[in-house]
């Protein structure tokens, strides 16, 4: 009797295989996706500390940039979300959360407004500018995290504006 020479592989051989190269795709989209999430995070956290130390630079400098931003971000009441009397993340300042965008209904409209106010007042006084991303990049950070304008007052008078990125 002829032994005939094997030819290609077995439909087990052939799962198997697929099976792994499914398990392998997988673990690559979600690493890639926290990657994507990491960088967005990074880009948030250094856009809050651009912003922060440009309203502090202003505001030290006796630039008018906090009523500037008060006037744009209060504009639209239905922004408005709550006031914390004595926050202690602000130092015992009162604070109302100004809601720029949210990841159900992003824009970069008046964040991009808040941005560029900052960095006329920040240009007019000399110093340098706060990187503002692209507009896709904006757009894209904007769909996974909210964005928010904190407004800390010492009883009536505006100390100072934060920005604030958060996941929904």
């Amino acid at each position: 009797m002829l032994a005939l020479a094997r030819k290609g592989f077995s439909l087990v051989e052939l799962t198997a295989v697929i099976v792994v190269l499914v398990i392998l795709c997988a673990i690559v989209v979600l690493s890639v996706g926290d990657v994507r999430s990491g960088a967005f995070s990074a880009s948030s956290a250094r856009l809050e500390r651009e912003f922060s130390r440009g309203v502090e630079t202003l505001v030290a400098a006796g630039d008018s940039v906090n009523g500037d931003l008060q006037t744009l971000v209060t504009a639209n009441p239905a922004l408005q979300g709550p006031v914390n009397v004595s926050d202690p993340s602000c130092m015992g300042l009162d604070t109302v959360t100004w809601h720029l965008s949210t990841v159900s209904s992003p824009t970069a409209t008046l964040l991009n407004q808040v941005l560029s106010t900052l960095n006329s007042h920040l240009a007019a006084q000399g110093d340098g500018a706060v990187l503002i991303p692209d507009s896709s990049q904006l757009s894209a950070m904007l769909a996974q995290l909210n964005a928010d304008a904190i407004l800390a007052y010492n009883g009536t008078q505006l100390q100072t504006v934060l920005l604030h990125f958060y996941p929904p």
